[in-house]
């Protein structure tokens, strides 16, 4: 039921036609504009009751309302205009933050006494309509859902330049919103309108989660305006403007569309993490940038980074414009292990000094606050849990229930998207060290760090991967320190001395200086690159690297050598084929070998397999555990290998949940 103020501005003449800020005239539907002569039209809803009255509003006037009781909550909605200003009302004692609990849709307030304003641009005044899905207002309100970031100092000076430069290079330090807010700057600088933003996350848990964050800020759906493609799980759809994917999935992309003609910005985030997929996206973006720049169809590129020694991205985009923004200032106070003093102090064993210094955080610091863990891998972290749900049975009465919250890549969605959830007690955090750090907010908290890290290097002499546990270069270090200081003062423990912390490395050893090259460039042959010698890297691979890869790939038929000039490599038939697997070229070789002898299922089976994590591995901490799973094990072993056993094991699963189908429902109900 709608019912008419008798305020005198609506018995005005009403205006046919609104002028925008460009000069445009918009025509009027029927009904009171949403602005004319400095009155609002407004919706005021009152709670309770479904037959909610919707009143039309005469702002302006000095009445104070008083057909609304004092003590019923307003439910006020986003798209009050006043003079081409949002003006929205809020209490004096709440605060706006990122886990405010209101929806996207409506802010909940109890008394109007403050009023903010920031600009809008007028709109149509068309049905009232859900701000959710008008761009106009939500790059405007967004700024309500999210306290307030380093980057928004520097905002007009970003868009400039974004509109200015094809490449630009954005310095800012963990926590400073680039992630987030960039993106949505290249919206309102009107650079989606010729083709979609890409935007590239080294993890698969920092695009869904960013994707999932920026979709709310802009008040839209997973899936509309925002969405994510990520291996197995692909979040968009046509009318997507920005998509978080991992770098790996630009790659494939790349494959199919050299020119990447659906996008007409790439981001590429974490840059300074050096990934192999990442450098080798610098090198084909670079490459692409001048073939549409030709087209007339620019693609513009922008680097993103948490390190400040931008001077080898500047060089190789041919001294592109950098922009710096500056970083959170909440002080973090570091906290170092001195062996000579702490004699309970173990060198070998940091999972123990892990529980340890957990422990005294947790009894002897403030509550209130999570405890953030660097740890190398998943089966310590999933050790590090089982020990610490082990340790509450032995804490005093007082104190607070340790709750541990694992994340790293493996883990399910599900259970990766628990640790972005509020607790209502001591959370612990337990990070994999290979995780984005910059994309983990808990509460303000505790940061603990070890040393040590899990890297993959390539034995070119005998041609394998080993996995082998190194130190972590001082950047990483600093970075994993800021966690503690994104929102509040914190703490960082680091278990190591500060000795130890003066020999690590300044930064990160690239990812193509020390894995197997032969899928790469497997795939920037499939691009047209004939001499991989002569391909323009930001860090160039060693010669002996390069040369085993080109070996392995000559040895499984997918290249050869070209007759003019044996530096020179093309594709044959089957490595064009390989090319279409998103797998290793000796897996692809399987499958293209399988087909041709009829057991292409069977080896999809296997191979399907090893690309998961161990099969048979427990948690690390319980015997039982361990032994349940190496009597498991020896029931599908053969003398033929591993490879025929994980089939066996595949077949005999399939086998039983085909059973289990077979029962009829009513046997389950009786159950």
């Amino acid at each position: 039921m709608e019912i008419k103020s008798k305020f005198p501005a609506w018995k005005k003449k009403k205006k046919k036609f609104v002028i925008d800020k460009n000069g445009k005239k918009i025509k009027l539907k029927s009904g009171p504009p949403a602005v004319q002569n400095g009155h609002v039209n407004g919706i005021i809803r009152k709670t309770g009751g479904q037959d909610q009255k919707s009143i039309e509003v005469d702002v302006s006037s000095r009445k104070k309302l008083k057909m609304l009781k004092k003590n019923k909550k307003i439910i006020v909605d986003k798209r009050i205009h006043v003079n081409g200003n949002v003006q929205v009302k809020t209490t004096t004692t709440p605060t706006l933050s990122s886990s405010s609990s209101f929806s996207s849709k409506s802010l909940s307030i109890k008394s109007p006494s403050a009023t903010s304003s920031v600009p809008a641009t007028p709109t149509s005044s068309k049905k009232q309509q859900n701000p959710s899905k008008s761009p106009q207002i939500s790059t405007n309100f967004e700024k309500f859902l999210r306290p307030q970031l380093p980057i928004d100092a520097v905002e007009q000076q970003l868009m400039l330049e974004l509109v200015a430069n094809d490449t630009l290079i954005v310095i800012g330090e963990t926590g400073s919103g680039k992630s987030t807010q960039v993106p949505q700057l290249c919206i309102r600088a009107r650079l989606a309108e010729n083709g979609a933003i890409a935007v590239t996350e080294p993890r698969k848990v920092a695009a869904v989660s960013l994707a999932t964050r920026v979709a709310v800020e802009m008040g839209t759906q997973i899936g509309e305006t925002v969405g994510y493609h990520v291996r197995f799980e692909n979040a968009t759809s046509p009318r997507t403007k920005i998509e978080y994917m991992t770098d790996g999935i630009v790659l494939r992309k790349a494959l199919i569309s050299p020119l990447l003609d659906k996008y007409s910005v790439v981001i590429i985030d974490e840059a300074h993490e050096r990934s192999l997929h990442s450098d080798v996206l610098m090198c084909i973006l670079r490459k692409c940038q001048e073939q549409r720049n030709e087209t007339k169809s620019p693609l513009k590129l922008i680097i993103m980074s948490a390190t400040l020694q931008a001077d080898k991205f500047k060089t190789y985009f041919n001294n592109a414009k950098v922009v710096t923004v500056a970083g959170r200032t909440f002080p973090i106070e570091m906290f170092h292990v001195n062996p000579k003093v702490d004699r309970s102090f173990s060198t070998t064993d940091y999972v123990y000094n892990t529980i340890c210094c957990v422990k005294y955080v947790h009894l002897n610091e403030p509550k209130g606050r999570d405890i953030l863990v660097f740890l190398s891998g998943s089966e310590e972290i999933e050790s590090v849990g089982h020990q610490l749900s082990e340790l509450n049975s032995v804490l005093p009465k007082e104190a607070d229930v340790l709750l541990p919250v694992p994340l790293y890549a493996a883990l399910r969605p599900e259970k990766q998207k628990e640790a972005f959830k509020k607790t209502p007690t001591h959370a612990v955090l337990c990070v994999s060290i290979e995780l984005n750090h910059g994309n983990v907010k808990p509460r303000p908290l505790f940061s603990r760090e070890n040393s040590k890290r899990t890297k993959i290097r390539f034995d070119a002499s005998d041609r394998i991967d080993v996995l082998k546990v190194h130190s972590v270069s001082k950047a990483q270090a600093m970075q994993r320190a800021g966690r503690a200081g994104r929102d509040a003062p914190g703490k960082c423990y680091r278990l190591y001395s500060r000795e130890e912390f003066q020999k690590f490395e300044a930064e990160n050893m690239p990812e193509i200086l020390r894995c197997n090259l032969s899928a790469t460039f497997l795939e920037l042959m499939k691009l047209g690159m004939k001499n991989p010698h002569k391909l323009k890297l930001i860090d160039p691979p060693e010669t002996k690297n390069i040369d085993a890869a080109l070996l392995e790939l000559t040895s499984l038929g997918a290249i050869r050598p070209t007759n003019a000039d044996r530096n020179k490599f093309s594709l044959t038939e089957m490595g064009d084929a390989f090319c279409m697997y998103p797998l290793p070229p000796d897996h692809a070789r399987v499958l293209y070998q399988a087909q041709r002898e009829g057991c292409i299922m069977e080896a999809i089976k296997i191979i399907s397999a090893m690309q998961t994590d161990a099969i048979f591995s427990g948690n690390g901490s319980d015997s039982k555990n361990e032994a349940d799973v190496e009597r498991i094990r020896r029931k599908f072993e053969t003398r033929e290998g591993d490879h025929i056993g994980l089939l066996k094991l595949i077949l005999t699963t399939n086998a039983f949940f085909d059973q289990l189908s077979r029962i009829p429902s009513a046997c389950w109900k009786r159950a």
